[in-house]
């Protein structure tokens, strides 16, 4: 049981990575001492402080190889991480120093003593690999085959009882791990593979969680509602097509103009969610697509989020009513007509 949970752990952290990465983003502070795992069974990365961290202050400074170092060292440590929570005990990169060892060739370089065999401990060694070259990217230990294993069996359990607190958490954890994968997916990729992507039916998924988390208390909804956004976001950007299939067979405009318009405070609504709307009115510029908006009165929706403190809301609601309204001036106003 231990074992299953660990490789949990791992599979949890190499989407993470793989997310971050994909970005070309660095955590660079993994740690045990940075870390949490909350009480649904998460393992939780602490923050980053960007203002402090030294790779984001000159970021043009920093070539593919140096990046490509940075994101390894981040394999590197989550590797200590595992080797901490396997063997109760902190691993330290100079404890095999004075065997003088070249890592690249030895087969088992790391002293285990309560896991002595398994895909745990294989897919440990690889991270803690102190040859660069050979240590995984986080792409590579996400296509891991125990690692996979384990994430289709996340999405697949069930919960352990039948108490409505037990389902929540359990449905919770299957719409964050689908959601997470699908980050991964879509970071990255090119506009004819999100279409792809669009094309085989996600936002009619991405409608479910979100009607689901309307039924559900903060905990479990606000999380959700953030990643689905982030997902239509990055699924739709600069992607007329995909903002097209979106908008024509789901009600995903429908059920981000509720998520803006009601289920939020004012204050709650973040940037990515009031973007992943102004995107459908920027990309879906059909003239269909235009009155379709308009007519379910989107620009109504949102007009109150003009007034919020975050001026990136404030913005993006500005934006989504002025593209509805060049639409809808389009549609019903003669040229000649003032």
């Amino acid at each position: 049981m231990l074992i299953k949970k660990l490789l949990d752990y791992a599979s949890q952290g190499a989407l993470t990575l793989a997310f971050l990465h994909k970005h070309k983003l660095v955590h660079g502070q993994i740690s045990s001492q940075n870390l949490s795992i909350v009480e649904n069974g998460t393992l939780r990365f602490g923050h980053v402080d960007f203002r402090d961290n030294l790779q984001f202050q000159d970021l043009k400074e920093i070539n593919e190889q140096n990046l490509k170092n940075l994101q390894s060292e981040d394999i590197h440590n989550f590797g200590k991480v595992l080797y901490s929570l396997s063997e109760l005990k902190e691993f330290y990169d100079d404890q095999n120093e004075k065997q003088q060892t070249d890592y690249s060739t030895l087969s088992d370089p790391v002293c285990f003593s309560r896991h002595s065999n398994g895909h745990l401990k294989e897919i440990i060694i690889k991270l803690l690999n102190k040859n660069v070259e050979l240590r995984p990217n986080a792409n590579q230990l996400l296509e891991q085959v125990e690692i996979q294993e384990r994430i289709n069996i996340q999405k697949h359990l069930l919960p352990n009882s039948q108490y409505p607190i037990e389902i929540a958490k359990s449905q919770f954890s299957n719409y964050r791990l689908y959601l997470a994968q699908l980050l991964v997916e879509i970071t990255g990729s090119s506009v004819q593979d999100r279409l792809a992507i669009a094309e085989r039916g996600e936002f009619a998924k991405l409608v479910n969680i979100l009607k689901w988390a309307r039924n559900q208390n903060k905990e479990f909804s606000r999380p959700v509602q953030l990643w689905v956004c982030e997902a239509v976001q990055d699924l739709i950007n600069e992607n007329k097509f995909a903002a097209a299939i979106g908008l024509e067979q789901s009600e995903i405009v429908q059920q981000l103009k509720q998520l803006l318009g009601t289920d939020l405070e004012l204050e709650e609504v973040k940037f990515v969610q009031a973007n992943a709307l102004k995107l459908f009115t920027t990309y879906a510029n059909f003239k269909q697509h235009k009155k379709q908006m308009h007519d379910i009165g989107l620009a109504l929706a949102v007009a109150r989020n003009i007034k919020s403190q975050c001026r990136g809301v404030a913005e993006k609601s500005v934006m989504n009513i002025v593209n509805l309204l060049i639409g809808y001036n389009k549609l019903y106003i003669k040229p000649d007509q003032h």
